[in-house]
């Protein structure tokens, strides 16, 4: 059980430079139990946490455009949870019959899904075990459609800036010609308004049930939030001493479980162009925090 009082209130840190951290939990225990996907969820309806919000109000905003452009599509979105993010494009444009693949490794999906779609008659839908980071797969799907590769949101933003560079290069090199990429950032604006954003109870608590999964002792840590000049590291910060795998852990250091990098569009213009892609198309929401780029080769 973690108790609350050690991620509520938020501790919120702005860093100036490059943020050093002593250690890492690995991404994947943030989504190894129950409470973890919960919190999860509870973050993604939250007022506070426009990431989730703006993302589908982004595609919502733009479904004509998106329903004249993947209707030609078949549509692999990665980690697509549910399958719902599309559901106001689908609904929009109900002569259309859409293909539609969920590369996720959720639990509990097929269900999910099912539920999602029962009331959208118009899509034609599927789930593949696949994890992201492994991005060769997309090639060896079969399909009669060139395909519509989908990550949306800000999931892209979980990468560091070299990981997300090699990433960019390893899908553009499985995709063929014809086919698109539509890709989600959140666009940097001040420290204050992304620690703001990330200012609820779900991401320390979160955090907190990462770090509990990967076997790190709780009773000493606290969740943190900083922002550096890359963005946002969601983590624990040790309060005593305290030895872990074979490592010492001082008073202080700060163990991350994830990242959310921020970006303005230039820079993202450029880091999708030096991978090879040209730019089709900017989506946006009239809030425009999180923007939907259109790629081609």
């Amino acid at each position: 059980m973690i108790e609350k009082s050690s991620y509520w209130p938020a501790l919120l840190k702005k860093y100036d430079g490059v943020l050093k951290v002593d250690s890492c939990v690995p991404y994947k225990y943030l989504f190894l139990n129950k409470e973890g996907i919960e919190a999860f969820n509870r973050a993604a309806r939250s007022d506070v946490y426009w990431v989730s919000g703006d993302s589908f109000r982004c595609l919502n905003q733009n479904k004509k455009y998106l329903a004249g452009l993947l209707k030609d599509y078949t549509i692999i979105e990665l980690g697509g949870f549910d399958g719902s993010a599309l559901n106001e494009v689908y609904e929009s444009n109900k002569e259309y019959e859409f293909e539609y693949i969920n590369a996720d490794i959720g639990k509990g999906l097929q269900l999910l899904m099912k539920n999602n779609f029962k009331g959208v008659r118009n899509v034609k839908y599927s789930i593949l075990k696949n994890n992201f980071d492994n991005i060769e797969f997309i090639g060896s799907i079969k399909t009669s459609r060139p395909k519509a590769i989908l990550f949306l949101g800000n999931t892209f933003g979980n990468y560091n800036l070299k990981d997300g560079d090699v990433w960019l290069k390893k899908i553009n090199n499985v995709m063929n010609k014809e086919d698109i990429l539509i890709l989600g950032f959140d666009k940097r604006v001040s420290a204050k308004e992304h620690l703001g954003c990330y200012n609820i109870p779900e991401s320390g608590q979160m955090s907190m049930l990462a770090a509990h999964s990967y076997g790190l002792p709780v009773k000493k840590l606290r969740s943190m939030m900083i922002f550096d000049v890359g963005g946002i590291h969601g983590g624990v910060v040790a309060l005593d001493k305290f030895l872990f795998k074979g490592k010492n852990f001082e008073k202080g250091n700060f163990i991350e479980v994830f990242i959310s990098l921020k970006s303005s569009l230039s820079n993202m213009k450029k880091r999708v162009l030096a991978s090879g892609f040209k730019l089709k198309k900017v989506l946006s929401s009239d809030q425009d925090h999180i923007n939907h780029l259109v790629l081609v080769k």
